[in-house]
């Protein structure tokens, strides 16, 4: 995995609703709503921004293996890097 951080963009806003976490990109206009595994590894990456801690923290509180998890947050985070709603640093 990339050891890159990851920062949550200036423009995109997010709020918990009841388990589940809503994304607002305020530059485009739109929000998305994340499943419980998604805000769980959100909730993750907007405490401290580490995506090798994000799949730890995803590891201990699912049964997922750790490649896995990598995989899956790497993969994640570069979807919504794509769509501007993370940087990379």
């Amino acid at each position: 995995m990339n050891q890159r951080k990851v920062e949550i963009a200036p423009h995109v806003h997010f709020a918990q609703v009841e388990q589940s976490y809503v994304l607002m990109d305020l530059k485009r206009g739109i929000y998305l709503g994340l499943d419980a595994v998604a805000s769980h590894i959100w909730q993750s990456l907007s405490e401290h921004g580490d995506m090798i801690r994000a799949a730890e923290d995803l590891c201990r509180d699912y049964e997922v293996d750790r490649e896995q998890a990598v995989a899956d947050i790497e993969s994640w985070v570069a979807e919504l890097a794509g769509k501007g709603l993370v940087v990379l640093r």
